[in-house]
C-alpha cells in the first residue's frame, strides 16, 4: 500500500498542485472509467449510440455521487453546524435523487424512442421499457432508489478507492514528517549542549581562542536553526558546517589527538540537513579517551557521479574520560538509520565496523 501512496503522490502531489491539473487529471480519470464502461456493456447486437449513451449515463451518475461524498458533505460538515448542516444535507440527497431521476428517465425514453436498443436484448430492453412506461415518478419508490444506490456505489468504487489512497498517502507523508521534525528536535538541543560545552572549556582557562570559538557558534547556531529547518541545503552549506564543528572539536581535544577531514571532488548536489553531524559527534564522543594513547577521527566526504561517499574512522581508547561519557551529544545511531529510511529510502546503503580499536562506518547516499 505504501509503495502505491508512493507512486499516486508522485502522480498528484498533496501540495503545489494547480487546479488546472486537478481538473485535468479528474476528467483523465473519468475517461477512463467511461472507456471501462464502454467496453463493460457488451450487450448482443447494441448499437454504436447505446453503447455512447449508457457509458455516458454511468459516468454522470457515478462522478455526481463521488463528488456529492467526498466533497460537497465534507463541505458541509466543515462550515455549517446543527440544523443548517442537517439541512443542507437532506436537501442535496434530495436533488441528488432528482438529477438521478431526470437522466435515468431520458436515458429511457431516447432509447426506447429512438429504437436504440434492439429487442433481441429482452431483459435489457424490458427494463428499460418497464421504467419509460411507468414515467418520471416512479423512479422515486423506495425499492428504485435502493436498487439505483446500490449500482451508483457499486461501479464508482474505484474513484472511492483513489480517494483512499490518497488520504492514505497524506496520511503517511504527514506521519514521516512529524517523525523527522521530532528527530531535529532531537538533533538541536544535544548538538549545542555539547558544542557550549566546548566554549566553556575555553573559557574556564582563559584561552585566547575562545573569541573565534564563540564566532564559529555562531555561524553553528545561524544554520541549526535557520538552514535545519529547511527539507534540503546545498551540500557545501553542510560541509561548512561540518568543518566548524570539527574545528570546535580540535580546540578541545588532547594535543596528543589526530584530527583529519578530507574532501574529495566537486561539491555540488544538496543533502538534508543535519544527516552527517551524528557520525562526526559519535565519533568524537567515543573516540577521544585515555591520554597515553594515540587517539585520532578520521573523516572522508568523497562526491562522485550524484553519489556522497562519507567514511568516519575514530579509534576506541580503552578508558573515555568522564566529561565525553557524559556528554549529551549526538542522537544515537538507531535514529539515524530511521531519519535516513524517512528521507532517502532505497537511495543510501550504511555499513558499521565495530573492531577491537577503531571503529569505522561507511555511508553511501545517492544525492537529489
Amino acid at each position: 500500500m505504501e509503495i502505491l501512496s508512493d507512486f499516486f503522490l508522485r502522480l498528484y502531489p498533496l501540495e503545489g498542485v494547480s487546479l488546472k491539473r486537478r481538473i485535468l487529471l479528474h476528467c483523465l480519470f473519468w475517461f477512463v472509467m467511461f472507456v471501462a464502461f464502454w467496453f463493460g456493456i457488451g450487450l448482443p447486437s447494441s448499437t454504436f449510440v447505446y453503447r455512447i449513451l449508457t457509458a455516458t449515463y454511468l459516468t454522470v451518475l457515478d462522478s455526481t455521487f463521488f463528488y456529492l461524498l467526498a466533497y460537497v458533505f465534507s463541505y458541509i460538515a466543515k462550515r455549517h453546524t446543527g440544523f443548517n448542516k442537517i439541512l443542507l444535507i437532506i436537501g442535496s440527497i434530495v436533488l441528488f435523487y432528482f438529477w438521478v431521476a431526470i437522466i435515468s428517465y431520458a436515458r429511457a425514453a431516447l432509447i426506447i424512442e429512438n429504437n436504440w436498443l434492439s429487442a433481441q436484448n429482452n431483459r435489457m430492453y424490458g427494463y428499460i421499457q418497464q421504467y419509460y412506461q411507468a414515467g418520471f415518478w416512479s423512479y422515486f419508490k423506495v425499492p428504485i432508489i435502493v436498487s439505483d444506490t446500490y449500482e451508483i456505489a457499486s461501479t464508482s468504487l474505484p474513484a472511492f478507492f483513489l480517494k483512499f489512497t490518497r488520504n492514505f498517502a497524506k496520511n503517511l507523508a504527514e506521519k514521516k514528517q512529524l517523525e523527522i521534525d521530532f528527530l531535529r528536535l532531537q538533533i538541536n538541543p544535544h548538538f549545542l549542549v555539547n558544542t557550549l560545552n566546548n566554549i566553556y572549556s575555553l573559557v574556564v582557562i582563559d584561552d585566547k581562542r575562545s573569541p573565534d570559538a564563540i564566532l564559529s557558534l555562531s555561524n553553528l547556531l545561524d544554520y541549526v536553526l535557520y538552514e535545519s529547518s529547511l527539507p534540503e541545503v546545498s551540500m557545501e552549506k553542510e560541509i561548512q558546517f561540518l568543518q566548524d564543528f570539527i574545528e570546535l572539536e580540535k580546540i578541545r581535544s588532547l594535543k596528543k589527538s589526530s584530527i583529519e577531514f578530507n574532501v574529495i571532488g566537486v561539491i555540488y548536489g544538496n543533502i538534508a540537513p543535519l544527516i552527517l553531524i551524528a557520525f562526526i559527534e559519535n565519533a568524537f564522543k567515543h573516540g577521544m579517551g585515555d591520554s597515553t594513547l594515540h587517539n585520532f577521527v578520521k573523516v572522508r566526504l568523497e562526491l562522485n557521479e550524484k553519489t556522497l561517499h562519507f567514511e568516519v574512522v575514530n579509534s576506541k581508547p580503552t578508558q573515555v574520560s568522564a566529561k565525553r561519557k557524559t556528554s549529551l551529544g549526538g542522537i544515537g545511531l538507531t535514529n539515524v538509520r530511521r531519519r535516513l529510511a524517512s528521507l532517502y529510502p532505497n537511495d543510501y546503503t550504511l555499513s558499521i565496523k565495530d573492531e577491537r580499536n577503531i571503529y569505522t562506518i561507511n555511508l553511501v547516499l545517492k544525492l537529489k
